[in-house]
């Protein structure tokens, strides 16, 4: 039996939680229904599942469905990745997220001042 080859094109990461993919014959449905690629969805990351590294690489420890993670141990399945690494790209929930915070710092921070009491001394 030959084996079969997932291939990974890109990252993207969400602020909002996914439900995780069950299992790879629901990823392949998605090919199926006119979509161009499946899919595959993990559990909401830990900051555990992070190591950065000084030079701005990084890692990212990603659980996969169990019925790949049989097939990776078995050797039914193999991951693909490009030689140059995988594109990482936010999410478009993930770059709001990261706009509402610029915003509500920015407003603790005219609050603060108002809440400072200045006194001559």
């Amino acid at each position: 039996m030959a084996k079969k080859k997932l291939f990974l094109t890109d990252l993207t990461l969400h602020s909002k939680e996914h439900r995780a993919t069950p299992n790879l014959e629901k990823a392949e449905q998605r090919k199926e229904n006119g979509y161009s690629s499946p899919r595959l969805y993990s559990p909401q990351l830990n900051k555990d599942d992070f190591k950065i590294y000084p030079d701005g690489k990084f890692e990212i420890i990603i659980k996969l469905p169990p019925d790949i993670q049989k097939g990776l141990d078995s050797g039914e399945i193999e991951i693909v990745i490009p030689k140059d690494g995988l594109l990482v790209y936010a999410g478009k929930d993930m770059i709001e997220k990261a706009k509402q915070l610029e915003e509500k710092k920015r407003r603790e921070i005219i609050h603060r001042g108002r809440r400072q009491v200045w006194r001559k001394e």
